[in-house]
């Protein structure tokens, strides 16, 4: 085996992937996706590590990565100078919505939330997690019993646990609207919803 002079190895991120950054202090060219490595003995190994960031509407996808590897020597086995590494990118997009039982509510009387949070991806989105920020003009009751959900300071926050793809879960609160709530028939009760997971959410604005 010879000694590999002016060894380059090619890898333009594909469609789908943003550049990061990597750990080839400088070697690597992130735009052409050349990495040039130089002088390589024989048995000698390099590597170099890229971190990108999957970008929004990619989700779903099959990302294929091809690397390419050339030298001023020639090669004895060429057929061995490309690598693939494939991923289907992940696709989460929680969509949380609620409705309210009576409505409109009634002053001084028991209101029913129902919160839903549905992923509209099609993979897991795992320890989905809502959030609920109670109106001031009610008082908290009680929820639907789901385990490890927590009342502070008038916001309710429950884990959902892993919601599939395509899949929804769903909560009760029950608060009670205050007696001077209503003016003139005519205020609106604001009640702030958001759910969050440990995947990436493609379309966090929903």
């Amino acid at each position: 085996p010879e000694t590999a002079t002016n060894t380059v190895v090619t890898d333009r991120l594909p469609q789908g992937l943003t550049y990061v950054s990597d750990d080839g202090g400088g070697a690597y060219n992130p735009i052409t996706g050349i990495w040039n490595v130089g002088t390589l003995v024989a048995a000698q190994t390099d590597s170099l590590q890229i971190v990108a960031r999957l970008e929004p509407g990619s989700g779903g996808r099959q990302i294929v990565n091809v690397a390419t590897a050339d030298s001023s020597v020639g090669d004895d086995q060429p057929d061995n100078n490309v690598a693939r590494a494939s991923l289907t990118a992940p696709s989460v997009d929680l969509v949380p919505t609620k409705t309210a039982s009576p409505d409109p509510a009634i002053a001084g009387e028991r209101l029913r939330y129902r919160v839903t949070v549905e992923n509209r991806g099609v993979t897991p989105a795992p320890n989905v997690v809502i959030s609920d920020t109670l109106p001031a003009e009610t008082v908290y009751v009680a929820d639907s019993g789901v385990p490890g959900c927590t009342h502070a300071a008038g916001t309710l926050t429950c884990p959902l646990g892993n919601i599939e793809g395509g899949d929804s879960a769903s909560i009760d609160i029950d608060v009670v609207v205050a007696p001077d709530a209503v003016a003139n028939g005519a205020e609106v009760l604001r009640n702030d919803l958001s759910a969050t997971s440990d995947e990436t959410d493609l379309r966090p604005a929903d």
